[in-house]
């Protein structure tokens, strides 16, 4: 496994008054930032061309000069024998149309399922168009930028935990007080495209494992694991100082509502980090009030298998004097008469959807799409959620200060993938914006 260096000042600002362009003065275009837990493509084979289909298209349509995926859940619940069908979807993207102009292709993914200490089953995957002169990649154990010149076709698709360009952490059994197993963690990447320098972090966090325990209390153990990862991670990718520090203009995000909800900073002091985040972050809406709003005024049913101190093993709530169910939940059932409610309330929106706004040094762009998560796997579904979970933004970009400053400036365009398709339990993120260091690659007198 790669060790990240000590310190790795990271800056989207020019390197130098004389630096060499490595994108041509000419070159228009954007970046392309896409997450997608691609889990149920790996099960469901048949899906896997809609939805290279529709990632392609996105690509294409937004003009992009370099597109990363961050994937997770790769291979699914079949990963042990995951590897040909992992190195089968690089090359459908690669052969895609729409990818004609993408000469290079950088890709890291973690098929390593015997390792059950660092198995992850993330992956990563990057591609350079025809019209970057030259990319430069971060390597982890020597502490430098290593040019990669083109236009030449390269594409280095690596399935070992050796590479030096990614530095991969999973969250181990027992960390943060989670005793159950799970292949959580986070890939990180660094990157130079013309005068510009950035980190890439691929995340996931920990799903909520049960619906009646996670509506309890507010917030939930689950969430507070979350919370705990990431602030983990934050930590270890030298994520810069609260946006209130930074004089970019910026406002700080909402803190984090609930009951015990704190908005804490990692503890660091470089103030020049680039750093997009963006994977399944597994952020719910919070279950406890959700369940309370929704169901106000309606009469409960509780049955449980055990003694009255117990929790229930299935929660129903009527309309009162009906029978009209208005919810009905259990530890993986969660039942909405409307489950459109979560697109439709602001209320529940602004009030509950509220695990990102615990980082104060984590920005997300305003979001005006419906849950990402989770949908239908029927591909005549393509807009109905299943009924296993309530409906959350799971899948998401996020930025720090200096980053949410970068895309500000580029026109960003912040949407799901595939509305009107089957993608799968999760409908992939993607965030595009146009690089306006593009113009200042010229050099300066």
């Amino acid at each position: 496994m790669c060790v990240a260096p000590a310190t790795m000042a990271v800056s989207h600002k020019r390197t130098g008054a004389h630096a060499e362009p490595l994108i041509s003065a000419s070159t228009e275009g954007n970046v392309c930032l896409i997450t997608a837990n691609v889990g149920s493509i790996f099960e469901i084979p048949s899906l896997m061309g809609t939805w290279v289909d529709h990632v392609a298209a996105m690509i294409s349509s937004q003009n992009a000069k370099f597109a990363a995926i961050h994937m997770q859940e790769v291979g699914g619940k079949k990963a042990a024998t995951s590897k040909p069908v992992v190195k089968k979807l690089v090359r459908l993207l690669q052969a895609h149309d729409r990818m004609a102009g993408f000469t290079r292709s950088f890709g890291y993914f973690d098929t390593n399922v015997a390792a059950d200490d660092e198995y992850t089953a993330l992956g990563s995957i990057y591609f350079v168009h025809r019209d970057i002169d030259r990319v430069q990649r971060y390597n982890y154990v020597t502490d430098e930028y290593v040019s990669e010149a083109g236009p030449a076709v390269a594409t280095d698709v690596e399935t070992e935990n050796l590479c030096p360009f990614h530095n991969k952490t999973k969250f181990f059994t027992g960390q943060f007080g989670r005793k159950r197993a799970s292949r959580k963690g986070y890939l990180q990447t660094g990157w130079k495209l013309g005068y510009y320098e950035f980190q890439l972090v691929n995340v996931h966090l920990f799903a909520d494992d049960s619906n009646i325990e996670a509506a309890r209390k507010s917030p939930s153990q689950f969430s507070r694991w979350r919370e705990a990862a990431m602030r983990f991670t934050l930590d270890r990718t030298f994520l810069g100082p609260p946006a209130a520090d930074c004089n970019d203009g910026t406002p700080a995000p909402k803190k984090g509502k609930g009951k015990g909800g704190k908005s804490k900073e990692p503890e660091s002091t470089d103030r020049k980090m680039t750093s997009f985040y963006f994977g399944d972050f597994n952020f719910r809406l919070a279950l406890n009030d959700l369940v309370g709003h929704v169901t106000n005024g309606a009469r409960a049913r509780f049955e449980r298998e055990k003694g009255p101190e117990q929790p229930p093993t299935r929660s129903t709530y009527f309309k009162r004097g009906t029978e009209e169910q208005v919810l009905m939940m259990q530890k993986k059932r969660f039942i909405l008469s409307d489950p459109d409610v979560c697109i439709r309330d602001e209320k529940i929106i602004s009030e509950f959807d509220w695990e990102l706004g615990q980082f104060g040094n984590l920005h997300e762009l305003p979001v005006t799409f419906s849950p990402s998560y989770p949908y239908s796997e029927n591909v005549d579904e393509p807009r109905t959620y299943n009924t296993l979970r309530a409906p959350a933004w799971c899948d998401r970009v996020v930025m720090s200060a200096p980053a949410l400053e970068l895309a500000r400036s580029g026109g960003p365009q912040y949407q799901v993938i595939g509305e009107d398709v089957c993608m799968g339990d999760h409908k992939p993120v993607c965030l595009s914006f146009q690089l306006d260091a593009l113009a200042g690659c010229e050099s300066s007198a």
